[in-house]
Parts: C-alpha cells; sequence; structure tokens
C-alpha cells in the first residue's frame, strides 16, 4: 500500500516538473525584439508577403499566463494516476481473491460435493466483487460466498474518502438450511447493533438485546429468547468467537428471512388486487472480515470452519416446548399487527380514491350550463332515493 501511494505520487510530481520546465522553456524560446523599439517592426513587415502556413495539423498557440502548458499537463498527469491506479487496484483486489480462495479451497472441498462452477472456480463480478459457490452437502443446499472488497481501483475513494469513511475487506457466507427450529438471531458489533435491528426486518419485529457470558465486549447479541441465543452459542464458538473476534463481522440465523415483503400485486378469480407476503426462508448468514494482505489471509480460514459447524448446530438444536409456544404467540402477535396496519392502508387508499373521485365530479359539475346541472341534480337525487327505497325494503324482509 505505501509503495503503491509512493509510486502514485512521484508519477504526478513528474507531471508537475514537465509542465513548469516546458513552460519556463517555451518563455526562453520567445523571439527578440528587433533593434529600433517595438516601433521598427511593424515597419520591417509592412508590405511583406505573410508566409505560408504548413498545411496538415497545427500545434495551437501556447495559452497566456505564467504557467503555459501547466494546466493542460497537470490535467493528463491526473488521468494517467486514475488509470495506473485502476489497473493497480484491480489487481490488489484480485491477489486477495486468489489468496482466499486458495486458503479455503481445502475446506470447501471437505464439506461440499462440489466446488466452483465449470467455468472457474470463482466468478468476477467487478473489481471489488467476487463470488464462490459450492453446493453438495446435509442440512443445507449450498453456500455462496460474496468477497466485497475495497475500492482499490477508485483513486478518490481509495486515498480520500477511505480515510474519512473506513471500509473493510469482508467475505458473506449466505446458507440456505434445510431445517431449523422456530428462532431468530443475529450478533453483530456492538456499533453495528442499531443498524442491523433496523435493516433486518425479523431482528426488528421479534429480537430483543441479550447478554451471553464469555463473549467479547465489542460483540452484541441480539435474540427472540434467550434460549435461542445460548443454544446457538455453545462454548466452542464462544470461544472461537473470543480468539478471531477481529474478523467477526455478523452471523444471522434465522427462519423468518423477507418477513415483510411482498411480492407484486396481482389479480385474483375475482378481479380485486391482492399483494402476497413472500414465503419466509431459513438461512444462516456469516459475514467476516477479511485480511488486508495475502500473507494473512489464512486467520480467517478457522471462522470459515466455524461456519460450516454451525450449518449442523443450525439443524439438531431444538428449542423446548415453552419456548416453542411463546414464539407462536409471538408471531401470531405480529402477525395481526401487520394484518392490521395492512387493513388501515386499504381503508386509507379507499378514502383517497372516493376524494378523488368526488372531486373530478365537482370539476365536471362547474364546466355544465345551468340546465344540465339542473338535470344532473334531479339524477342524483332520484339514484339516491332509489338506494335509500332499496334499503328499506331488505330490512322489512
Amino acid at each position: 500500500m505505501k509503495w503503491q501511494l509512493l509510486f502514485l505520487l512521484s508519477c504526478f510530481a513528474i507531471a508537475l516538473v514537465g509542465a513548469h520546465e516546458l513552460a519556463d522553456d517555451e518563455d526562453d524560446e520567445a523571439p527578440a525584439v528587433p533593434q529600433g523599439g517595438a516601433a521598427a517592426a511593424p515597419a520591417a513587415t509592412e508590405g511583406a508577403p505573410s508566409a505560408p502556413k504548413p498545411a496538415g495539423f497545427q500545434f495551437p498557440d501556447k495559452p497566456e499566463g505564467p504557467y503555459g502548458w501547466a494546466m493542460e499537463i497537470g490535467a493528463i498527469g491526473i488521468l494517467v494516476l486514475y488509470a495506473v491506479n485502476y489497473f493497480m487496484g484491480g489487481a490488489s483486489n484480485k491477489k486477495l481473491a486468489t489468496a482466499w480462495m486458495k486458503e479455503v479451497c481445502e475446506t470447501m472441498e471437505q464439506n461440499f460435493a462440489r466446488v466452483g462452477l465449470k467455468e472457474a472456480m470463482m466468478v468476477q463480478e467487478s473489481n471489488d466483487e467476487y463470488k464462490f459457490y459450492a453446493t453438495g452437502r446435509i442440512n443445507c443446499s449450498g453456500v455462496l460466498a460474496t468477497l466485497n472488497l475495497q475500492t482499490r481501483q477508485d483513486l478518490l475513494s481509495r486515498f480520500i474518502l477511505s480515510q474519512a469513511f473506513p471500509k473493510y475487506d469482508t467475505c458473506t457466507l449466505e446458507i440456505p438450511l434445510d431445517s431449523l427450529d422456530p428462532m431468530v438471531f443475529a450478533l453483530c458489533r456492538k456499533r453495528d447493533t442499531k443498524n442491523t435491528h433496523n435493516t433486518l426486518n425479523d431482528v426488528r419485529a421479534y429480537c430483543k438485546q441479550r447478554t451471553i457470558a464469555g463473549l467479547p465486549a465489542n460483540l452484541s447479541v441480539l435474540s427472540d429468547t434467550m434460549e435461542a441465543a445460548e443454544l446457538l452459542l455453545p462454548s466452542h464458538v464462544v470461544k472461537a468467537l473470543v480468539q478471531y473476534e477481529p474478523y467477526v463481522q455478523m452471523i444471522h440465523v434465522s427462519d423468518q428471512v423477507g418477513i415483510g415483503n411482498t411480492q407484486p400485486a396481482a389479480e385474483n378469480a375475482d378481479g380485486k388486487t391482492e399483494v402476497a407476503p413472500v414465503q419466509c426462508r431459513k438461512v444462516l448468514k456469516f459475514v467476516m472480515r477479511l485480511p488486508s494482505t495475502e500473507s494473512k489471509m489464512a486467520e480467517c480460514v478457522p471462522l470459515v470452519r466455524v461456519a460450516m459447524q454451525m450449518i449442523d448446530l443450525c439443524a439438531n438444536v431444538r428449542v423446548s416446548d415453552k419456548t416453542r409456544t411463546a414464539v407462536q404467540d409471538m408471531r401470531r402477535a405480529f402477525e395481526q399487527e401487520m394484518n392490521r396496519e395492512t387493513e388501515e392502508e386499504r381503508q386509507e387508499k379507499m378514502r383517497e380514491k372516493k376524494a378523488e373521485k368526488k372531486r373530478q365530479q365537482e370539476e365536471e359539475f362547474e364546466k355544465l350550463t345551468p340546465e344540465q346541472q339542473r338535470k344532473r341534480e334531479e339524477k342524483d337525487a332520484k339514484k339516491a332515493l332509489k338506494q335509500r327505497t332499496g334499503k328499506m325494503k331488505m330490512m322489512r324482509i
């Protein structure tokens, strides 16, 4: 990192020095004033034919000002810096992704029957995003690993924005589970607790902050029940989290992933528009930070092993009947609250629609002539009377 920064600064300094030297050379090569002063110059050239301009490309005259071409050369130098950093940053990210794949490949092959795709072991989505896929394991349908690296190919983000808003290289393991008892659990950095609670719908709906003995102070636990948190954090998992705490970003285990989301509106058999909820999924999501250098990439392998162990842990843990009943009551209350809010939104939309229709009718009524308005009023009165008569007949029956 330091030698790359030094190289870029050196290129920029060379470009500026070259710009100033070019400006000084152009000043030294300026034509001398002929004898007789400035007034003699027009006299010498008066009546003489102008020199023919050579055909083809004409280099533009030197810009006015003390620096000449310095601004243009400086701009070209900055563009060169951006281009050099783009390729160097992309190459650095590729080296990190390759080092990660090399370190975790053995662990993935031990846990999954098929690792990678036919085309390549890892897919490059962009200069700062890589994806890896493996499948063929009990208790899950596979794993999707996403490497989100720093935007090292962007000169501004790399050397300026990263100082104000630090960003880590992260690896996200998303694992769809085959089976999981009803539970919602999240472990995250303490400073990210509020953001995690507000971002994940299932955590926001059901979870509260819990205290687990032995966890580092920098980690925070959110869970719908205390029993679920204790089951998902046995002693060997807590020990690993304590040992590799600097690389732990988030762990999310839930059978309610997707709660609160809805599918696009569609018409049913009666012609009414309905919005169907998205079916919830059972997912284990493990987010870890990555070392900033290839030589230290092996330090994240133990956390990958912990994620593989948690697949079987999630499949085997069983909550008590008391906890199961409490979770069901909690979810039933949340569902009723969601239905109530949905009904209120539907009623509000109906009121707005009626108000809009009434407003349009009033605007159309104002555009009518007095005679047309009188006929419209008589028609509306007959329609209202007919509706009241129909209601009275129904009441008699």
